[in-house]
């Protein structure tokens, strides 16, 4: 019975570590498909909401899975960014915001190397 729990923890290290070096691969690309929500959520169109919703989704799934593969600082200041947009005031992202959040967010990519 240790042998196969064993060979399960080994198995399951294995997954952890493939999944956290296609997060830290893909992170920066996906930083900066982030920062392009953020460009479109701060338009004043039906497609702002949209990439409001999908950024925060985004971060939320971030935030969620990182500390889950060992990213845990990746996964904080990921929930760190999902509550400044939550807080933000509704309608389009100001100027100043979404300069500020995108800048926040290609810092996000940094974090973990």
């Amino acid at each position: 019975m240790a042998a196969r729990d064993d060979h399960v923890r080994t198995l399951l290290a294995a997954r952890i570590d493939v999944a956290r070096t296609r997060l830290l691969d893909s992170l920066a690309q996906r930083t900066e498909e982030l920062a392009a929500l953020v460009e479109t959520a701060s338009g004043d169109d039906a497609a702002a909401q949209a990439a409001r919703d999908a950024l925060r989704m985004a971060l939320h799934n971030l935030a969620g899975s990182a500390p889950t593969i060992g990213l845990a600082v990746v996964g904080a200041r990921a929930r760190d960014l999902e509550a400044t947009l939550v807080a933000a005031p509704t309608g389009p992202l100001t100027a100043e915001f979404a300069q500020r959040l995108r800048r926040d967010l290609r810092a996000l990519a940094s974090v973990a190397s």
